[in-house]
């Protein structure tokens, strides 16, 4: 199944808050905190240890003035236009690490959610980022950016080198609907002429009189990228008639021969809840 908690996790990044723990005594909490930021200082500078990755990862998505920064290998998210305030639009997004400036191959953001990992299996920690594109009716979008590391340079290895979720459905996804009773339609998913799912469509949620086809299931009005149990995920909407939900499509990557290949698809339907 998707995972439940994809869309708030990438629409939560454009918030840009920090949780705050104040239930233990202040001064238990200071020698904590004072500890585990020798720790990731020291971690930081090495990179090349698998006994601190599962320590070191975490989310971040805390934008301070124009700047959103991760205290990691000393890499920053910067933006163009200056005093950036929660919810401002990011103008010309860049990596900023040891105060050389990386810029992101895109021009536009309405926020970042970064998300730490070993993606390629070289047992260093690399940085995922979520480029949110911001959307209207029936439609949003994200972009995906993946960097390792080679001492503290950040190298790109997702954006051009990873399988198109848009192209893989059309290549390996099919869609049947079949009319079971006057008002009610089964929405059959296949890959490769497996059903991966099925759910109950009526009439009344088309807003139409029309009746549907395969040939009236769309799909990438909606392609929001994330991190779900420590692989890169994608989750393409479905849609009938281009304004009606029909569903979303989880795809999953893994670095496999020197590229992120898509190794499960799972289909889902939250138009009942």
């Amino acid at each position: 199944m998707a995972d439940s908690h994809l869309v708030d996790e990438v629409l939560d990044g454009r918030r840009y808050y920090m949780r705050s723990l104040f239930s233990l005594p202040a001064l238990l909490l200071i020698i904590i905190m004072t500890g585990c930021s020798g720790i990731i200082d020291n971690q930081a500078l090495k990179n090349n240890s698998a006994s601190h990755q599962k320590e070191e990862i975490s989310d971040h998505s805390i934008f301070e003035n124009n700047e959103l920064s991760i205290g990691f290998n000393n890499v920053k998210i910067i933006c163009e236009n200056n005093h950036l305030k929660d919810g401002s639009t990011c103008k010309q997004p860049a990596l900023l690490i040891d105060n050389e400036r990386y810029p992101l191959p895109t021009e536009y953001s309405e926020g970042a959610t970064l998300r730490l990992g070993d993606f390629n299996h070289d047992n260093n920690v690399d940085l995922f980022i979520v480029n949110d594109l911001g959307g209207g009716t029936n439609a949003y979008g994200t972009e995906g950016y993946l960097y390792s590391f080679d001492n503290n340079v950040p190298n790109e290895i997702f954006a051009s080198n990873y399988e198109n979720p848009i192209d893989y459905i059309g290549q390996n996804i099919s869609f049947e609907i079949n009319k079971y009773n006057k008002d009610n339609y089964n929405f059959v998913v296949k890959k490769k002429d497996k059903v991966i799912g099925t759910t109950n469509i009526s009439q009344e949620k088309l807003y139409t009189d029309e009746i549907p086809s395969k040939d009236d299931v769309g799909y990438g009005n909606i392609l929001v990228y994330n991190v779900s149990y420590g692989k890169i995920v994608a989750r393409v909407g479905l849609s009938l008639f281009i304004t009606n939900y029909a569903g979303d499509l989880t795809l999953t990557y893994d670095y496999i021969d020197n590229k992120f290949k898509i190794i499960d698809v799972q289909y889902d339907y939250k138009g009942n809840e």
